[in-house]
């Protein structure tokens, strides 16, 4: 699947705005085109109390329907502004919108009004793969699994992640991702677009850990020998039960280390979180001893090449509880 580079405003404004322009017949008083209606859906990468900024999964305005893919702002409807709800006070960045109104433009300047805003809140996941591609307002991932939320143990995709309301960390610390970077990315899915609240990258691919928990004692909880719903240890492309995968692999074609071979087949697996901070439902970071069996989680880390002991680095984790966008920022030291 070729990648296609988020479009900007401005190539954006100049797409719109040829779509206003419309023949004599509908042309207003003064020689200015009339308003058109528009209608975009599509994930809110920013908000607040006035306007949105929607990362589009459609546009169209008028009869034309206008490329996907771009972020446009869009003045909120009267009222949505006011009051004390989520939705009021601006907060929708993860939320996927349908939005209707007017559009106008003045020479190429573009304006989009709404006059009905129906917002509906996404679940946070997790998805993990290599930086394919690098775009001004975030990254394309080449997923080699989406691991949590509703996607867990879904096929792989190739994303657009959006990254402008993430918090970005390289090897543990506050940087830029590269492209054959690993990355885990923490947000909410519309279609193929992501708009993330964090992305963890590593120049070495980290092994990773994921799997349903199946019993939690102390700091140490036990993963069944599932990855999702997928009872097998490989389902052929790129799925794995629960345990170890991933890595450093030399023999291995694959940038993510994962050459098709789970070490511990359908076993279970015991992994220690202490001191591990794990992120729940995508928003509060959480103790072990919080966890319960039948919830989902994915854990990254290291295994020591000589002894074998893998240590945790991170954990994310969800259940059925909690289908909001994801609030977890990281807190740079």
């Amino acid at each position: 699947m070729r990648y296609r580079p988020a479009r900007s405003a401005a190539a954006v404004a100049v797409a719109v705005a040829a779509a206003l322009t419309l023949p004599a017949p509908a042309m207003a008083a003064g020689g200015k085109p009339k308003a058109q209606r528009f209608t975009v859906q599509g994930l809110v990468v920013a908000s607040s109390a006035k306007t949105l900024r929607v990362l589009t999964s459609s546009l169209t305005v008028g009869k034309a329907s206008l490329p996907a893919n771009a972020v446009v702002t869009v003045q909120r409807p009267p009222g949505k502004g006011k009051g004390n709800g989520k939705e009021a006070n601006g907060r929708l960045v993860g939320y996927t919108v349908t939005i209707s109104g007017s559009a106008t433009k003045s020479g190429r300047a573009l304006a989009l009004a709404a006059s009905s805003e129906v917002a509906r809140p996404l679940p946070a996941q997790v998805f993990l793969g290599v930086v394919s591609g690098v775009t001004r307002d975030g990254l394309t991932l080449e997923e080699t699994s989406a691991a949590g939320g509703d996607d867990f143990g879904d096929d792989e995709n190739t994303l657009n992640v959006h990254t402008s309301a993430a918090t970005v960390e390289v090897d543990g610390v506050a940087g830029k991702v590269a492209e054959d970077e690993f990355v885990i990315v923490l947000g909410e899915r519309d279609g193929d677009n992501v708009v993330a609240a964090t992305v963890d990258a590593w120049t070495t691919p980290p092994d990773v850990v994921a799997g349903d928990i199946a019993d939690v004692s102390g700091s140490t909880v036990t993963l069944s020998g599932e990855w999702g719903d997928d009872d097998s240890s490989d389902d052929g492309d790129g799925e794995h039960a629960a345990g170890r995968h991933g890595g450093d692999d030399e023999d291995s074609d694959d940038p993510t280390g994962d050459d098709g071979d789970d070490p511990n087949g359908d076993a279970a697996t015991n992994v220690d979180l202490t001191d591990v901070p794990i992120v729940l439902n995508g928003a509060a970071t959480v103790d072990a001893s919080d966890l319960t069996t039948d919830e989902r989680i994915v854990v990254l880390g290291e295994t020591d090449t000589t002894t074998d002991e893998f240590t945790p680095q991170i954990a994310f984790a969800f259940n059925d509880r909690d289908h909001r966008p994801a609030t977890h920022r990281h807190h740079h030291d």
